[in-house]
């Protein structure tokens, strides 16, 4: 519906894809938590904006890294499996994380 408001075909032009959010109010967005349950609601969680949230959460584990970048990857003996990995942040960052091999072996 809004895609078609005649101000919005004017800045965007005519389509039926979604509008993005100009960039310069992106970053303004903050998020909270709110547990629900049969008992009643929680206190609202700290808030996070985009962009906080995004230096925490993963996007994918980087696969493409050399054997010296990454470490070896293949092992003999369970205790000799790595205890961290390489992934990217939501937010583009490259960073190693630990892995929780709990309940996995």
């Amino acid at each position: 519906m809004e895609r078609r408001d005649a101000e919005n075909v004017k800045k965007y032009g005519a389509g039926t894809e979604p509008i993005q959010q100009d960039s310069s109010t992106s970053d303004d967005k903050h998020y909270a938590v709110i547990a629900v349950s049969s008992k009643g609601t929680s206190a609202m969680s700290n808030t996070l904006s985009k962009s906080d949230m995004a230096k925490r959460i993963v996007y994918t584990q980087e696969v493409g890294l050399t054997s010296e970048e990454e470490g070896k990857s293949l092992v003999d003996d369970y205790l000799k499996l790595p205890a961290y990995a390489w992934v990217t942040m939501c937010d583009g960052a490259l960073v190693q994380k630990w892995i929780d091999y709990k309940g996995h072996l």
